[in-house]
């Protein structure tokens, strides 16, 4: 039936024509289920191409009120218009590094796909009308600084596709948006380094001798921190004292630029504000939808980039430090540990940190390290280190997830532990405590897989008050193993140090995790409620149920268990003496004293102040919910489960 038969009025009109017929013959050449395509053009781009009539959604749909002027990349500028550019260039830059895309940040900058338009060298003459707005501001000042604004991207990008970065932290196409980018734009990775350094340094002298430039443009352009963060990018972490100089060049320019009054906003018909267009992803080889991004003001910008730049400090710290218990990443290449020590270090490290025990004592007992014996084992436990502790620095739902996954291969390691020890012959008592190491990691990552879901806000009224038993649970686990090997770990050491921190830290928490399950749990009163929090028990902790357990001698310890909740459920409601504000009470005592006592850091070293922010919010949060009472209506009511208001992650704050 043609549609012009239908007695229908149809949306915007009748004066319709049918192309079918058109489109039949255009694809008469070709096979069934063939496909024309042309350079670039892939899946995503296909689907990409269905049209929903959604701007944000729809890369090439125009609206009428998007119509701006043309940009012209040689359009004079005032020198405040150049200095606010390039201020606005830094902060989507941080954007960038901050989890969006090239696409909705650094490329929004229009002279990015105009480098070779405002070329000198392929300018023959070039008129300085106006001597308040010479040509050089654009052709030297602003090209040098978007050609080292694209080669501190490619570093970065080479960073990452070598390994040597991960794009794990913040769930954003890194790599694909670089690579895929790259194609259509210019991105820097055919321009040396050494290069664009000269060109920046050549361009740092070029405002001065326009005399055009006042004390804050100066400042923003003349020293601009361009080149530093080129440099900072350029240099290898292990080489310290370079980085490290580096480092705190970035940082002065960066307080020299921040203690400056931002560059002033140019007015709504300045050509500066053509520089950057929001919408340019609909002219780029890329199938992401645009997206708008809402820039912070100049000092949170430079706030950002305080702290990427605290970050590479951070970073140069963790570099020079040996202790794999207070590492955010364990900077493995693939080969090598820190850029010095072979992969097996780290099986020294864990028996050192866990039980001041020298791996090679431990190792005698079955051939020595890398003995045939030991293989299976040792490539187990670097395997399950490295990728647990590269997971401290992923985002928080990505990292609750890996730590959840890595439990079962904890739970391998503890098996084999244990299946060692028990066929050896008279071992020392040391040699008994090796499966606790284990079991002290698995242990301590179950319990920061349960609290994690707090600060997630992943649960629902019906599962706080068992994941704060659980919690609870797991913490006994965890103390009764750390006292199992405190009796052949010296009190002296470093390892000993850190049992002792561990324990009174422990202890402290179990009983803020049991005050919450006093106030929160109820009496199921029918079998649906029953089934109710039988079923989200197994869809929460689902990684404890995999039959993959199944397959070791070793029974799991402080698995979740439905029949010890309901038990401990009516044991809560019999307990008239139980009191969740003198719980509190208790655990904050416990807390102050670790706070007096600065040094009780353990492993924590140079990060002991990190460790104790942390005591000091869950302090605070005994001193707020102490006026909990038990099973109590209104103090349910009283509290707040948004995480982020609250001094502690795992606790709610008071309404």
């Amino acid at each position: 039936m043609h549609y012009m038969d239908l007695d229908v009025e149809l949306p915007g009109g009748d004066n319709f024509r049918d192309v079918t017929q058109l489109f039949a013959d255009a694809a008469a050449a070709m096979e069934p289920g063939s496909m024309v395509m042309v350079d670039g053009f892939q899946l995503q781009d296909a689907m990409s191409a269905i049209e929903i009539g959604e701007p944000r959604l729809d890369t090439g749909m125009k609206l009428e009120n998007d119509q701006k002027e043309p940009f012209h990349p040689l359009t004079p500028l005032l020198p405040e218009e150049v200095c606010w550019i390039i201020d606005r260039a830094f902060a989507y830059e941080i954007e960038w590094h901050s989890a969006n895309t090239l696409s909705h940040t650094v490329f929004t900058l229009q002279y990015v796909h105009s480098l070779q338009e405002i070329d000198p060298d392929l300018l023959p003459y070039l008129l300085n009308a106006d001597p308040q707005r010479p040509m050089e501001l654009i052709t030297v000042v602003l090209r040098a600084f978007v050609s080292g604004l694209l080669k501190c991207c490619d570093l970065s990008w080479r960073e990452l596709a070598r390994g040597s970065l991960h794009d794990a932290s913040r769930d954003f196409p890194f790599i694909s948006s670089f690579a895929h980018l790259s194609r259509s734009v210019f991105i820097g990775r055919g321009l040396a380094q050494r290069k664009v350094r000269s060109v920046i340094i050549g361009a740092m002298a070029c405002p001065s001798s326009t005399g055009a430039v006042g004390q804050r443009n100066k400042v923003a352009v003349d020293y601009f921190p361009r080149l530093a963060l080129l440099q900072l990018l350029d240099h290898h972490i292990y080489d310290r004292d370079g980085f490290r100089q580096v480092l705190d060049s970035c940082q002065q320019i960066l307080h020299q630029i921040s203690a400056k009054s931002p560059s002033p906003e140019p007015s709504t018909n300045s050509p500066a504000r053509r520089a950057f267009d929001p919408y340019i992803s609909r002219r780029l080889n890329t199938f992401l939808p645009v997206r708008v991004i809402e820039l912070p003001s100049a000092s949170d910008s430079w706030q950002n980039w305080g702290d990427f730049l605290g970050g590479c400090g951070e970073w140069l710290a963790l570099s020079q430090t040996h202790e794999v218990s207070g590492w955010e990443s364990a900077f493995h290449d693939g080969i090598r540990v820190l850029g010095s020590f072979p992969s097996t270090w780290l099986l020294q490290r864990f028996f050192y940190e866990t039980l001041g025990l020298d791996y090679v004592d431990f190792a005698s007992m079955w051939g020595g390290p890398s003995s045939p014996r030991l293989v299976d084992m040792e490539r187990a436990l670097i395997k399950t280190i490295i990728p647990y502790i590269k997971g401290m620095w992923y985002n928080p739902p990505r990292r609750r997830r890996l730590l959840a996954d890595s439990l079962l291969e904890w739970h391998m390691i503890y098996d084999m532990f244990t299946v060692m020890v028990n066929l050896t012959d008279n071992p020392p008592p040391l040699i008994l405590k090796i499966p606790s190491a284990a079991l002290l990691w698995r242990l301590s990552t179950t319990r920061e897989v349960i609290l994690s879901g707090f600060q997630l806000e992943l649960y629902n009224a019906v599962e706080r008050p068992f994941a704060y038993l659980y919690a609870s649970q797991v913490i006994e686990a965890h103390l009764s193993t750390i006292d199992d090997v405190k009796s052949v770990v010296p009190v002296d050491t470093q390892a000993g140090r850190e049992l002792e921190f561990q324990q009174i830290f422990l202890t402290a928490l179990q009983t803020m995790c049991m005050a919450m399950f006093s106030v929160l749990y109820q009496l199921p009163t029918t079998e649906s409620s029953w089934t109710t929090i039988r079923e989200s028990v197994l869809r929460r902790y689902k990684w404890a149920f995999k039959p993959e357990y199944d397959d070791y001698e070793t029974p799991a310890v402080a698995h979740p268990e439905l029949e010890t909740y309901v038990r401990e459920v009516y044991q809560m409601e019999e307990d008239v003496w139980f009191s969740p504000s003198d719980s509190f009470g208790f655990a904050q005592a416990l807390l102050k004293d670790l706070l007096r006592n600065r040094n009780t850091g353990g492993w924590a070293e140079r990060w002991k102040d990190d460790r104790f922010q942390l005591i000091q919010g869950l302090v605070d949060t005994c001193a707020a919910l102490g006026h909990l009472r038990k099973r109590d209506g209104e103090s349910v009511k009283s509290l707040n489960w948004d995480m982020g208001s609250s001094s502690s992650p795992w606790f709610p704050s008071l309404k």
